[in-house]
Formats: C-alpha cells, sequence, structure tokens
C-alpha cells in the first residue's frame, strides 16, 4: 500500500480551502452582495477562511496521511479520528478567524461543529478511496458541497442551545 503524502496533503489543502470559503457562507452571504461597507468586512474574513482553511488543511493532510500509513493493517482503528480532527480543524481556523472580530468564542464553536460533522462524514469514504490507490477528489468535492450545509446545522445549534441557556442576545 502506498500514501502518497503529498496528494493527501493536496485533498485536504483544498478541502480546507473549500470549506472555509462556503461554510462561513450560511451566515455572512446575503452581508457580502450587500453595498454597505460590512461588505469589504465580510469578503475580507471569507479569505481568512479561506486560507486558514487550507493552511491548517496542509497539516491535516499530512497527519492523516502518516496516521493512515502507520495503520496500514487496522485501517478501521481510524474511522473515529474524522470528526475530532475536524472538530479541532474547525476551532482552529474559526477561533482565528473569529479573534480578527472578537467574536473567537462563537465562531470558534461554529467552526468546530462544522468541521467535526464535515470531516465526520467524508473522512471514511475518503480513506477507503485512498487505500484502494484512487483518487479522493469526490470525496473532497462532495465535503466542500455539503459545508454549507454543515454550516447551517452548527449555526441552527448555536441557536438553539444559546436560546436554551438564555443567552440569545448573542445571536
Amino acid at each position: 500500500m502506498d500514501i502518497g503524502i503529498g496528494r493527501w496533503t493536496r485533498d485536504f489543502t483544498l478541502m480546507g480551502a473549500g470549506i472555509g470559503l462556503l461554510a462561513p457562507c450560511v451566515m455572512l452571504g446575503p452581508i457580502a452582495w450587500g453595498s454597505s461597507g460590512e461588505a469589504v468586512v465580510v469578503w475580507a474574513l471569507l479569505a481568512a477562511c479561506t486560507v486558514g482553511g487550507a493552511t491548517v488543511g496542509v497539516g491535516v493532510g499530512t497527519v492523516l496521511a502518516v496516521l493512515t500509513r502507520i495503520a496500514h493493517t487496522h485501517p478501521l482503528l481510524l474511522g473515529l479520528v474524522g470528526f475530532p480532527t475536524g472538530a479541532i480543524a474547525g476551532l482552529v481556523v474559526g477561533g482565528s478567524v473569529g479573534s480578527l472580530v472578537g467574536e473567537a468564542p462563537l465562531v470558534g464553536a461554529l467552526g468546530m461543529v462544522t468541521g467535526g460533522l464535515v470531516l465526520g462524514f467524508t473522512w471514511m469514504p475518503y480513506m477507503a478511496l485512498k487505500l484502494r490507490g484512487r483518487s479522493g477528489l469526490p470525496v473532497v468535492a462532495t465535503a466542500v458541497l455539503a459545508s454549507p450545509i454543515m454550516g447551517a446545522v452548527a449555526l441552527f445549534t448555536a441557536m438553539v442551545l444559546s436560546n436554551l441557556a438564555g443567552l440569545s442576545h448573542i445571536l
């Protein structure tokens, strides 16, 4: 079994950049198309999310490729790695970008849920394709296209939890 770390890194860089661009559009998209000065800020935040997602994707792809290479005889042991890895990556990107606007905890939490859901659902199919020597790009495309839905789930979850905790003024 040959696991090309470079291809994994490429795939997760593309996945991180795509998720960083599309997932925040659920919340920021309507503002981005406005004509106000806020639109410029929103585009800057989307750019920061895209670059942050790509940057974190390099590390995620490399680490997951190495872990898969180490555990090549028991790949099912890696099945549970997807959600926590995506959650950590989303927290790092979301928290970093959120700190630019003074909302690191909220944006970090949204990124954590979104990243965890996206990588949690796509990690096993990706790994299965790669272990069979096939391209993982179809799974990368699926993950990127599904990320706005996962972002909406994260936003809805945050709204419900904030209402339950009596913090509805936050969202």
